[in-house]
This record gives C-alpha cells, structure tokens and sequence, in this order.
C-alpha cells in the first residue's frame, strides 16, 4: 500500500504531509489497478508533490510507474526522502517519455538502494537540481546503491547543484552520479561530491 497514490489526476497539488512507515511506497504514480481504457487512469500530471515527510516506507519513497501509459509534468520540491527500503525517488517510463519534470532542493538520505533513479525510458525537459543526497545503498545485501542514478535516457534538461555525499566511516554509496543512460543536451555542473566507496561519477552512456 501507499501512503498516497495518483492515479490520473491533472493537477494535484499534495503539500505537507506525513507520508511514513507505508508497507509500500510513500507516493506513487502509476495506473492503479484498473484496466487502462482510452489512457485512463494514468500517472498523475502536472502535480505539484512539496514539503512533504516520506520516509522509512517498506518500497520506495517515491516511485513514478508510466511503462504503460505516460504522466507529464510533475514538480518534486523540498520534501524529506529519508530511509526508505529501497530507492529515495525512482522513475519508470519503459518506453515511453516522462517530460517537463522538475526535481528541486529534496533531501535523499540513507535509503536502501539509490537516493534517485531513473530505471528506463526517456525524460525531456527534466531538472535535477539543489537537492542533498547523501549515505544512501544502506541496504548492502541487496546490491547497495549510489546518489543519482541515470539508466534511461534525458533530452534537454540538467543536473545542477546538486550535494552528493557519503560522510559514514564505512561507506555505502558507491557513486555520487552514475549510470548508462544516454544525455543529450544535459548541463552537469556545480555538483559537490564528498566520499563514496568507488568515485564520485561513472556516466558510461553517450553524452
């Protein structure tokens, strides 16, 4: 279960709420469990998700699900994406485009597997920015985890400013950013990166 679920509205506004300890994921975005008619329902659009709690939840904190049918238009700001079980925020478009997404000054730490992933698909018009991620792939037994992950594809956007960090003695995230997605006019620039068992950036995709 999830703490809250968007399921295809156009405009959701969800700000300041305690979305903790779920057996599932905090928020999430997919089609429910209703047959898809006429592309409805859907991953919710144009949504503004702010200032919120969601943490230690059983899955993800955030997890956006569109391998079937497509949202757009989303704002992640200033929410606390802390201890999860398993990725801080990950996003799966499949192949489809998750578009004019913006992920501004959020606080991913000590989640499970990565503090952001982006699984599959292809994103445009997405910014990464201004967000604290720090001592995530707590969960070790699983594969561990690293700061931002990008294994689907951006066009036209940027990740920028962004505090990547592992301050722990033993250290879990393996990368600050990493990932084989391909990057096509996407600015990298002024992010801080601080510790990490294997290096800051490994970005193997063609960019």
């Amino acid at each position: 279960m999830a703490g809250i679920g968007d399921c295809g509205l156009d405009g959701l506004v969800c700000i300041g709420n305690d979305l903790t300890n779920n057996t599932g994921y905090g928020f999430l975005q997919d089609t429910g469990t209703m047959d898809v008619v006429d592309g409805r329902p859907a991953p919710g659009s144009r949504g503004i998700l702010m200032g919120n709690n969601i943490s230690r939840n059983g899955k993800s904190g955030i997890g956006y699900e569109g391998a079937v049918v497509a949202g757009s238009g989303y704002h992640y700001k200033d929410n606390i994406i802390n201890d999860n079980a398993e990725f801080g925020i990950e996003i799966t478009a499949g192949s489809l485009e998750y578009n004019d997404v913006w992920i501004f000054g959020n606080e991913m730490a000590r989640n499970g597997r990565d503090g952001f992933r982006l699984v599959s698909g292809t994103m445009k018009n997405v910014d990464i920015e201004h967000n604290r991620v720090f001592n995530n792939g707590q969960d070790i037994a699983n594969g561990g985890g690293s700061g931002l992950v990008i294994n689907g594809n951006i066009t036209g956007g940027s990740i920028t400013s962004n505090k990547l960090r592992d301050n722990q003695s033993s250290k879990t995230q393996d990368y600050g950013l990493c990932g084989n997605g391909n990057l096509t006019d996407v600015d990298i620039d002024g992010n801080h990166y601080v510790g990490f068992k294997t290096a800051a950036e490994n970005l193997t995709g063609t960019k």
